[in-house]
């Protein structure tokens, strides 16, 4: 299912695809079952490029199916692109296969393709339920929301209120309208739209163009402009993480720890260091004259009972003689 001709520029030029199924009846995401070429290793553990589309790039995209994606409409001109048609769609194994097949994409290199954007997403997005536990309740603080949403997978089921920055319950049923236009008038949106998922993939599409997707946010969902910034900002800050940085934790090494030169102590640490080790020697030696004296009792005790015992044996003998 793409995207209607008329509504988002480019975004929404191609014929709609077959209606998308739901959520819960699609097959589960597939791995790669073959041994990792060189291209899905590099794709896998390199940042999701915004360079031109070329050869190599993306696993089973070649020069043909360069040429074919950049000239059909909407052209996808780089990787970023692809992965947000594929995120557009839901992540939906059969409607994004259809979307590159309408293309004269071969069925054989769209499945490649469909499984490199499977592989490569599961890095920052989920299939699971919202957490009912989480911190974040309709009303929180921004910031705090925020910060969750840069933290948190991204969710393939429908936003609720306190999940994404700038989304709450009043514009949601605009946001979700429009998502389901974007996707084509015979289109059947599953239950999820709209997703965090689907916003991510539409601001790919985008070219993460800001001033684009705020003007989709406040022209066709009607949003109010500083909710329509806090979801841009919160887009842009994920996007960072998604597109920018490697996110494999096989290949990705933390940076080395910062080695700071030791410094001498100042006048007033030495003080404080003299101080604290005339206090312990002080303690030591309480410590000892107590031990000592322990001992002297101990001493002092053994030879009164010694005294004693020897008193008594002679005085048995004594009696016993007499």
């Amino acid at each position: 299912q793409a995207v209607r001709r008329r509504g988002v520029g480019s975004v929404s030029q191609a014929p709609p695809l077959s209606p998308l199924p739901a959520l819960s009846r699609l097959a589960r995401h597939r791995t790669m079952s073959g041994g990792e070429t060189e291209v899905s290793k590099n794709f896998k553990r390199n940042p999701l490029s915004a360079e031109p589309l070329a050869p190599g790039m993306v696993p089973g995209v070649g020069a043909a199916t360069v040429s074919k994606l950049k000239a059909e409409s909407p052209p996808v001109r780089n990787p970023q692109q692809l992965m947000g048609y594929y995120l557009l769609l839901n992540r939906s194994e059969h409607n994004f296969k259809a979307f590159l097949e309408m293309r004269g994409i071969q069925t054989k290199y769209a499945g490649i393709i469909l499984e490199a954007m499977q592989a490569k997403s599961l890095e920052y997005c989920t299939d699971d339920e919202h957490d009912l536990k989480s911190p974040v309740k309709p009303g929180a603080d921004t910031t705090k929301v925020a910060h969750l949403f840069s933290m948190l997978p991204l969710s393939s089921h429908k936003i609720v209120a306190g999940q994404t920055p700038g989304i709450g319950q009043m514009s949601l049923p605009s946001v979700e309208r429009t998502i389901k236009t974007q996707m084509g008038e015979d289109a059947k949106p599953p239950k999820e739209t709209p997703s965090a998922v689907q916003l991510m993939g539409l601001y790919l599409a985008f070219g993460r163009e800001r001033e684009r997707m705020l003007r989709w946010l406040k022209d066709d969902c009607g949003c109010q402009e500083r909710h329509a910034s806090a979801t841009v900002d919160a887009l842009e800050t994920k996007a960072c993480k998604i597109c920018d940085e490697p996110t494999d934790p096989v290949f990705a090494s933390p940076p080395p720890k910062e080695q700071r030169p030791r410094l001498p102590p100042t006048r007033e640490e030495s003080e404080k260091g003299v101080m604290k080790g005339t206090k312990n020697k002080e303690k030591e030696e309480a410590l000892q004259r107590m031990q000592d004296q322990s001992s002297a009792l101990q001493k002092l005790l053994f030879f009164i009972l010694g005294g004693g015992l020897i008193a008594i044996i002679v005085l048995h003998l004594t009696i016993g003689f007499v």
